[in-house]
């Protein structure tokens, strides 16, 4: 990421761009959205995984530095939802990985939602889409689940009530569909 490489206020600036982009975006999406959450990737994280990368080798994934998230109220909202990102945003779409259809830990990976990546300029940004059953469980289970912090879990039975939690919210979303 290029602001990377220029500081903080560069930083700062690229993730004002891409809010007003998404800001319009969202005034012609005409799809309710009932959540929207925001931020810059920390410095802290963002060493983390640069350090992984040059220690083990792993992907140096920093395209989320600047991150979004839009939650809706349904499976169908989100994806009438993800296909007016791509219309909307077309050939600025780099990426797009959609844990439903390819749950990024595999089948036994409980996580749901669809990750855009979009070019802005010279940087780029996440917009997470998922549901607000599944924007809960992340409010709940991110630290555990996800490892970037040092929170450990109570015991197994801690871990398999979270896991059974998760799951819910899968069921829970598909069952409006």
């Amino acid at each position: 990421m290029a602001a990377l490489q220029q500081g903080p206020e560069a930083v700062a600036t690229a993730f004002l761009q891409a809010w007003e982009r998404l800001e319009r975006f969202f005034l012609t999406a005409d799809v309710p959205y009932v959540m929207r959450w925001n931020s810059i990737k920390s410095s802290r994280t963002i060493w983390h995984k640069i350090e992984a990368y040059e220690r083990d080798g792993k992907e140096l994934d920093l395209w989320d530095v600047l991150r979004f998230r839009a939650s809706v109220a349904s499976a169908p909202a989100m994806r009438r939802l993800s296909e007016r990102i791509l219309d909307y945003f077309q050939a600025d779409v780099c990426r797009v990985r959609n844990y439903y259809v390819l749950p990024r830990g595999g089948d036994g990976d409980s996580y749901r939602a669809v990750h855009f990546e979009i070019l802005a300029g010279e940087t780029s940004f996440e917009l997470q889409v998922n549901t607000v059953a599944r924007d809960l469980m992340g409010l709940l289970d991110h630290d555990l689940m996800t490892g970037t912090k040092p929170v450990a879990f109570l015991h197994d039975a801690h871990r398999d009530w979270l896991e059974e939690l998760r799951m819910a919210a899968n069921i829970y979303d598909a069952s409006r569909l």
